[in-house]
């Protein structure tokens, strides 16, 4: 838990007990019609206190460093997670599962084919999502994700569906299923 969530719990913790601390009479008992005060206040400090329990532990941008990127899976991630022994399909599809989802926003308002993530090494176009599973996952220095308008600016209108970016720690390892250049053309 953060150190405001903390902070919370401590102040209801105190709540709670001084509520209890009260002449019971005196402040359970008050005019008339008159909602009695400790009831509300200590019901109030039990909700949030389990609301506190239930929802604890550290939230997801807590846990990650501070040079964190969405868009970016990194080497160290990949060693450092049970996707470092598959290929980098499987690894992706673990660690970066929205990589693979397609943006709202491919699709046009009289068609509903999408375009597909197009996947480069580099500059280089591939064949598709599938060329993923041909590389291992521990040969890949890192994976960017581009959004369908970066990578549209990036390669053009064959890239509208979103892009991969691979940077291989070993280019030697490039598997032979490159499609296309930036401009379309065999290379």
């Amino acid at each position: 838990m953060g150190s405001s969530s903390a902070a919370v719990l401590h102040r209801l913790l105190r709540l709670l007990i001084e509520t209890a601390r009260f002449d019971r009479r005196r402040f359970l008992h008050g005019p008339p019609g008159f909602f009695p005060a400790a009831f509300v206040l200590r019901g109030l400090a039990w909700g949030w206190l389990l609301t506190a329990v239930a929802c604890g532990g550290p939230s997801a941008s807590a846990v990650r460093p501070a040079g964190f990127d969405r868009d970016v899976l990194t080497r160290d991630e990949i060693l450092n997670s049970n996707a470092r022994q598959g290929n980098l399909y499987e690894a992706i599809r673990s660690l970066r599962p929205r990589f693979f989802m397609t943006d709202p926003s491919v699709h046009s308002a009289g068609s509903m084919a999408s375009m597909p993530v197009a996947v480069y090494f580099g500059r280089l176009r591939q064949a598709g999502l599938e060329t993923l599973r041909t590389i291992a996952a521990d040969n890949v220095e890192q994976v960017r994700y581009l959004d369908p308008t970066a990578s549209q600016n990036e390669f053009g209108p064959m890239a509208s569906g979103g892009a991969l970016i691979v940077v291989l720690r070993d280019p030697s390892k490039l598997p032979d299923t490159t499609v296309s250049g930036i401009d379309g053309r065999s290379r």
